[in-house]
């Protein structure tokens, strides 16, 4: 009787398949076999790569520093996406935004609306139970989301545009799935009353849902993050549909968080309660909080991340944004962002001011005054040219994110917005407001 011995697989070159781009921030996705066969996916950030770029150069420094562009063939593939990805970092400042479309989804007030990553759909939710996606075009209503018992809290597309994650009163999430034919399913109810499963370490009090308050993927699209009334954050895997992860910070606080975020890794979640002047890390792989943020002297408005989660940013009532350093203002700080390569952070004042600092050096690029109310919500264009900012009666104001010039202001709503933003080529611009209504911008000529 012949002895059969293990199949082995002998290693090869790698090989690479394809290369994928990412417009905003700038980068490549390598899709290759490595040496054993196994398919696999290999991220290559790219976030000083402008108009400006010498491409030929950048060209040659990532053919000589990565073992996948070995053939002639690999090195125009990667030559021809640069070229392309340098095309899609242009801005024309020469266009504006003009309002094609308005629509008015709901008979009572909106709270929350998304855009899809290609700017076709528009997701609403509203204090009713029932949630609606519409056509941003025709402005026709594609399909009501039914399922929710309370008032839908908050909507969220992934970033594909083909998934819809809703938050509700009723302390569930529910996870629905877009096919092509527009015809949506619900795929999971997922509760924060849900019994954890896994043997991940996990810091929680009790088993008790409460009241979801918002909603939102992590970076991968693979987990639902989620904040309720009961002052906790939960971590649901989509894919299995299951909890795994529910946090309570012990910030010697009574009240429920404002702000929920993970890095890009997947490796480390980010909580700020309300009425508090800290935010808590917690490292997601044990389950431990790592470190308290504190500094501020009053209560933390909104804490983030930067895309490469190597900084982190927060704004207070204490007029200062600090990005561990502290950027005095002498105003409360109602909201900040990164700029989607790390470069610059945005911060929307109480007093109705826009301030940008240049995120590596601390210093000022400019200081601006939208009116005189409270910016409620200041945002970045997703190729990093436009800043916006709304304050609470409604208006919106476009800078350029570089000189600091006014590009163009919105008077259109009437009330606070709830809600904004831009397409993944930022062609159109998306806002909702209390005043009931959605507008849709397209990114066009003026004649």
């Amino acid at each position: 009787m012949e002895s059969t011995q293990p199949h082995t697989i002998e290693p090869r070159n790698p090989k690479l398949l394809k290369i994928h781009l990412r417009y905003h921030p700038p980068g490549i996705i390598l899709d290759y076999f490595d040496a054993y066969r196994v398919r696999k996916e290999k991220t290559i950030d790219l976030l000083d790569l402008n108009c400006g770029t010498n491409i030929p150069s950048l060209a040659t420094e990532l053919l000589n520093s990565d073992p996948l562009f070995y053939t002639h063939n690999h090195r125009m593939k990667c030559l021809d996406a640069l070229e392309r990805l340098k095309e899609t970092q242009f801005h024309n400042f020469s266009k504006r935004y003009v309002q094609v479309q308005i629509i008015k989804p709901h008979s009572l007030p909106l709270t929350g609306a998304a855009f899809s990553k290609d700017g076709l759909r528009v997701a609403t939710s509203c204090l009713a139970n029932g949630s609606k996606v519409w056509n941003a075009q025709s402005g026709r209503e594609i399909a009501t989301l039914v399922g929710h018992e309370d008032a839908v809290t908050s909507i969220n597309f992934n970033s594909l545009g083909d998934q819809i994650l809703t938050s509700s009163s009723d302390g569930t999430l529910r996870h629905w799935r877009l096919d092509q034919d527009m015809l949506i399913s619900c795929k999971n109810v997922l509760t924060t009353k849900t019994s954890i499963s896994g043997d991940r370490k996990t810091t929680y009090t009790d088993d008790s849902g409460g009241r979801v308050l918002f909603c939102k993927y992590s970076p991968d699209n693979q987990m639902a993050l989620s904040a309720s009334d009961d002052k906790k954050a939960c971590i649901h895997d989509l894919v299995q549909g299951v909890l795994r992860y529910k946090f309570c910070p012990e910030l010697k606080s009574d009240q429920e968080l404002n702000s929920v975020n993970m890095d890009k890794t997947g490796t480390l979640l980010l909580l700020s309660p309300h009425a508090t002047c800290t935010a808590a890390l917690f490292d997601l792989r044990t389950g431990e909080m790592t470190d308290t943020l504190e500094g501020h002297d009053m209560e933390v408005t909104k804490s983030i991340f930067d895309f490469g989660g190597q900084n982190i940013a927060t704004s207070s009532w204490d007029c200062t944004v600090k990005l561990w350093d502290i950027r005095n203002l002498e105003e409360p700080i109602m909201d900040i962002e990164f700029h989607p390569c790390g470069k610059s952070v945005v911060a929307g004042s109480a007093e109705g001011n826009i301030f940008v600092w240049d995120a590596t050096k601390g210093k000022l690029l400019f200081e601006k005054e939208v009116q005189n109310s409270p910016l409620s919500k200041v945002v970045f264009s997703p190729n990093g040219a436009i800043v916006l900012g709304c304050n609470d009666f409604g208006t919106i104001c476009m800078y350029h994110a570089e000189l600091g010039s006014c590009l163009q202001t919105l008077p259109d709503h009437t009330r606070e917005i709830v809600g904004t933003a831009f397409s993944y080529d930022s062609g159109h611009l998306m806002t909702a407001s209390k005043d009931k209504s959605v507008r849709i911008y397209k990114h066009a000529l003026i004649r």
